[in-house]
């Protein structure tokens, strides 16, 4: 059995603990194999921040909820895991082909760009994220508008699962 992390930034009850890692453990059942799990908590402002991930059978599935107290954040986002994982069969395989939901495919060269410039690009256009290489490191990472207004970057790095 996968015994879940939980990752804090307040105070977790041994109650509260078993109720997460009771949640999570029932989410990991749809699963033929569980490589982590972890529940992050934070405070933000007035609201409770739950993030939930599972990585299992070769995927990550992740969701991050709001809550007016720490439980009903879990809660929420356990909830909302529990409803996308039931879409499909249990445990989840995949039974079908889900390439067919891509219906365009666009090829574009990637710029070696200065992240200065890209938010300056992003800023003056109507895209939501960009994809460069940057100059400075040579990586490959992706700028994305988030949804308050300022911006996430992606940076890929090698699985060792």
């Amino acid at each position: 059995m996968n015994i879940p992390v939980i990752d804090s930034e307040v105070a977790v009850t041994g109650e509260e603990s078993a109720l997460v890692i009771d949640r999570i453990n029932t989410l990991t059942r749809r699963f033929n194999r569980t490589d982590s799990s972890v529940v992050s908590i934070r405070k933000k402002n007035d609201w409770f921040k739950a993030e939930l991930v599972i990585v299992a059978d070769g995927m990550t599935v992740r969701c991050e909820k709001l809550g007016s107290t720490m439980m009903e954040a879990v809660i929420l986002a356990a909830d909302f895991l529990e409803s996308q994982l039931a879409k499909y069969q249990s445990p989840v395989i995949p039974d079908r082909n889900r390439a067919d939901l891509v219906v365009r495919e666009k090829h574009f060269p990637i710029r070696r760009l200065e992240l200065n410039k890209v938010v300056l690009e992003m800023e003056l256009s109507d895209h939501d994220f960009f994809l460069f290489q940057d100059i400075d490191s040579g990586e490959i990472k992706l700028l994305y508008r988030r949804a308050d207004g300022k911006y996430g970057l992606l940076v890929p790095h090698a699985n060792d699962i």
